[in-house]
């Protein structure tokens, strides 16, 4: 039987005093809602009553939306000139002009949810979802002027399909969202879906990004103290690895930039000042960025976007935008023997319900707790630095280790059990 190897890396920091983000701009009073790339170097920025057209090449910020009739939330473009945004408390509006004039193309949508996004993939047909108060998702057939409600009764979990964040796969011509802890996925733009488990253990999953052979979701792991968690699958969503970062509260927003390389953004852990991470192996290690920005206590950034592996600009809380010309530039410092960098030796793996767990030297992890995807503890054990796992009557898919310190979860991994 092959053996193998799941490889988690656990991060944790010491500073490097030199800059890799920039400051584009701070008021101080706007907070960012959405950012979406309209052409080569071109990002519009929403803002409540403000619209923002931000050129990268010539680093100038422009505001050209200011209108108190709306309140402009998510958004999604088509092309340079045509997009759609989320209007609060209701109503879809559209542009034709690059985002300089908005007109309603519908008044009556509910889009008043806290957690909730835009995708529109042509002119006519687009999609709205929302995670809470019931929960839903709609699809539009006519460019967003009548909303119809979809469901799928086969799934388990949440046939009414609510989520946070939508994506879209044009290769595949796939679409879908994540939704608390739940994935969604559809090959035929909405009529039917298939659903996974991404982590029981971790309800708020909110942020998505996929490319053919990536997805990427990021949120928070709630239990205990609540710490950044980034979950990430190359075979579509079917298995998932997951990696929590204690120097992050929340992670909110996540971007591929190319087959390798991942950036997320959120908020930092109490003192700490550590906002973007970036990961150039596929997810499975994360190292934080430097920005020069004087940020609050606790830096919160919502959004982050690449026009290619060397520019990309974060925004957040209070009007902070910020860009960097090298893709973040170089990590900041992290030491093996500070950090505790660790690695999980899981073999084999696929198995039949037995197998070994080894730790390298600075491995932390006392016991472990195995899960199904529903959430059931089917053994909890103590373990040393190599230890043999025997599970008697299980039967055949993807089963959760999660792994403890003296205090906490620090890690999760996967098995596959075949028969």
């Amino acid at each position: 039987m092959r053996l193998v190897p799941v490889k988690i890396l656990l991060v944790s920091t010491c500073i490097h005093a030199q800059a890799q983000w920039d400051t584009v701009a701070y008021d101080g009073q706007n907070n960012i809602i959405d950012v979406e790339i309209t052409d080569e170097n071109e990002f519009l920025i929403s803002s409540f009553n403000h619209v923002y057209h931000y050129d990268f090449s010539v680093n100038s910020l422009d505001t050209i939306q200011n209108d108190v009739s709306k309140e402009f939330a998510e958004l999604s473009f088509i092309n340079r000139d045509t997009g759609y945004a989320v209007n609060l408390p209701s109503g879809i509006l559209k542009t034709t002009d690059g985002g300089v004039n908005w007109f309603f193309v519908n008044s009556s949508l509910n889009t008043d949810y806290p957690n909730r996004d835009i995708l529109f993939i042509n002119d006519t047909l687009g999609f709205f979802t929302f995670a809470n108060n019931g929960a839903g998702t709609f699809r539009t057939v006519d460019g967003g002027v009548t909303w119809d409600t979809l469901s799928d009764l086969s799934l388990t979990y949440n046939p009414m399909l609510g989520g946070e964040s939508l994506f879209y796969i044009e290769d595949s011509e796939t679409i879908g969202h994540t939704g608390n802890a739940l994935f969604y996925i559809s090959s035929d733009y909405g009529d039917t879906w298939t659903e996974s488990i991404i982590d029981p253990q971790i309800s708020l999953f909110q942020e998505v990004s996929a490319t053919p052979d990536l997805i990427s979701c990021v949120g928070q792991n709630q239990s205990g103290q609540n710490k950044g968690v980034i979950a990430t699958s190359v075979d579509n969503g079917n298995s998932w690895t997951t990696v929590e970062v204690y120097e992050i509260n929340k992670f909110i927003d996540v971007t591929i930039v190319n087959d390798s390389t991942i950036i997320a953004v959120g908020v930092s852990q109490g003192s700490y000042h550590y906002s973007i991470y970036k990961s150039t192996d596929r997810g499975q290690s994360w190292h934080p960025q430097d920005f020069s920005v004087v940020l609050p206590t606790y830096p919160y950034l919502t959004n982050v976007k690449c026009i290619n592996q060397d520019s990309c600009i974060a925004c957040g809380y209070s009007g902070f935008i910020i860009k960097t010309n090298n893709g973040g530039g170089q990590f900041l410092d992290v030491s093996v023997e500070e950090s505790g960098l660790s690695s999980i030796l899981t073999y084999p793996n696929p198995n039949s319900g037995e197998f070994w767990i080894t730790l390298n030297n600075s491995m932390r992890v006392k016991f472990i707790q195995i899960y199904d995807l529903y959430g059931n503890i089917i053994q909890e054990k103590q373990i040393g630095s190599e230890t043999q796992i025997r599970v008697r009557n299980l039967n055949e898919g993807v089963y959760l280790i999660k792994c403890f310190d003296e205090r906490e979860s620090i890690v999760t991994v996967k098995i596959v059990v075949q028969l």
